[in-house]
């Protein structure tokens, strides 16, 4: 018998190299990621860049009610 496991994997957890390197396969693709009530924008950073072009990282921000 094997049971269901839910794994939320983000960042390099979701490159199949890394994947296969810690749980020895490459997982099943799941459901998209989600946060609901929240919406997502970019937040200007104005710190120097350390390498390549300045960015605008996304944030989650709640939605107006």
């Amino acid at each position: 018998m094997t049971a269901e496991v839910l794994l939320f994997a983000y960042g390099t957890l979701q490159d199949p190299a890394v994947q296969t390197a810690v749980f020895g396969h490459v997982l099943e693709p799941g459901a998209p990621d989600r946060l609901s009530g929240f919406r997502l924008s970019h937040i200007p950073v104005d710190d120097p860049p350390i390498a390549g072009p300045p960015s605008t990282p996304p944030r989650s921000r709640p939605r107006p009610a």
